[in-house]
């Protein structure tokens, strides 16, 4: 009932931000807002709780409630992104986590920070938008093709999960 009514994993969204409320985009265009906002959520929700569920300190820090171990709705992108940031360490003894978790950095921060600050291409002569809108469209794509191939490492377990530190589930894995 959770997944289906509370959280909804079973449907990608995108945000009303990138998509308005009753506004019609084509399916192309969903792509990009639903992908990465799947991406956000899975950093501001999955990472940051699965970092409180592994970590007692974390979950003090953040004020991590109980009830999210079966809700999983709260979010903290301080968290999640502390999580990344304890995962890009692992360079010697867990390259490729290491490598994945910058590249989840870079993807989450560029569709977050970056992507949004980019001018309006329709506030330029139309030589210069046709330009910057074929950069931009270039860029996506770019961006939406890593995304899809780090997919397979965008998961967490999130059900019965306790463990005496956050190492123990994370590198036991692999």
């Amino acid at each position: 009932m959770n997944c289906r009514f509370v959280t909804r994993t079973h449907c990608l969204t995108a945000h009303p931000r990138d998509i308005k409320r009753g506004d019609w985009e084509d399916v192309g265009w969903r792509f990009l807002p639903c992908l990465f906002n799947a991406l956000v959520d899975f950093v501001d929700i999955e990472l940051a709780g699965f970092h409180c569920i592994c970590d007692d300190e974390a979950s003090k820090k953040y004020k991590y409630p109980w009830w999210n171990q079966w809700y999983f709705n709260w979010r903290s992108e301080e968290a999640g992104m502390e999580y990344i940031a304890w995962k890009k360490t692992l360079t010697e003894s867990y390259k490729q986590q290491a490598d994945v978790a910058k590249e989840i950095e870079i993807l989450y921060k560029w569709w977050k920070y970056e992507r949004p600050q980019r001018p309006d291409p329709y506030e330029e002569d139309t030589d210069i938008r046709f330009k910057l809108e074929k950069a931009y469209e270039e860029e996506d794509e770019e961006m939406m093709i890593r995304l899809i191939k780090v997919r397979e490492s965008l998961w967490t377990w999130k059900w019965g999960v306790k463990a005496a530190s956050l190492k123990e589930i994370s590198l036991s894995h692999l």
